[in-house]
């Protein structure tokens, strides 16, 4: 902030010398409005980072869900189908009892194998189920993290605002600075020959 003009005469250059604290508190105060103005700037940027990737993390949990679903009706259908093998395989032992050793070694053979299969698809499926609900619960306990940290942030956002308000209050309501003593020849004599060494 400039400060304003010194006078040639001693009685104008009073004034000058008695305001310049006031100058300076009022140059402080300005500093810190803008202080506080970048801090709330940086701290609205934050949030609006912290509720795109808040929103994200929504879709995912959205994603996991619906794939969860789809890993659900996908298992049930497997277990139907192991059903239905098992008692497919039931009935084909009563038909095939009377065929040689051979040919039902063989063909019990076929079917262990395809029962073993499906145990396996079963227990893959199974996994990745748990699989699947754990990641959801991770993602569920970060949203939960993440929405605290934003309100937390929020709040103290708010109370910075509120603490540098009341000390801009304070300090408009403070007591002007009294004026200087009269000054001496001797300091008069040093002010005039300072501001001629300013003036040239």
């Amino acid at each position: 902030m400039a400060l304003p003009a010194k006078a040639e005469s001693n009685a104008g250059h009073e004034p000058s010398l008695a305001y310049l604290p006031f100058l300076v508190d009022l140059s402080h105060l300005e500093t810190g409005l803008v202080k506080h103005q970048s801090i709330h700037e940086m701290n609205q940027r934050e949030l609006q980072h912290y509720e795109i990737e808040s929103r994200k993390i929504e879709e995912e949990i959205e994603q996991a869900r619906n794939d969860i679903e789809s890993l659900k009706g996908a298992l049930e259908i497997a277990q139907i189908q192991r059903q239905n093998k098992l008692e497919y395989d039931d009935v084909a032992r009563h038909i095939n009892r009377l065929p040689s050793r051979a040919a039902s070694e063989k063909n019990a053979e076929s079917l262990g194998a395809e029962i073993q299969a499906l145990r396996e698809e079963l227990r893959s499926l199974d996994s990745e189920y748990h699989l699947r609900r754990k990641q959801l619960l991770t993602i569920v306990t970060a949203v939960h993290e993440m929405q605290d940290s934003i309100a937390e942030r929020r709040d103290a956002a708010e109370a910075a605002k509120v603490a540098s308000a009341g000390n801009i209050s304070q300090l408009l309501n403070s007591t002007p600075p009294s004026l200087p003593m009269q000054p001496t020849e001797e300091e008069e004599e040093g002010v005039v020959v300072e501001d001629g060494m300013e003036e040239s």
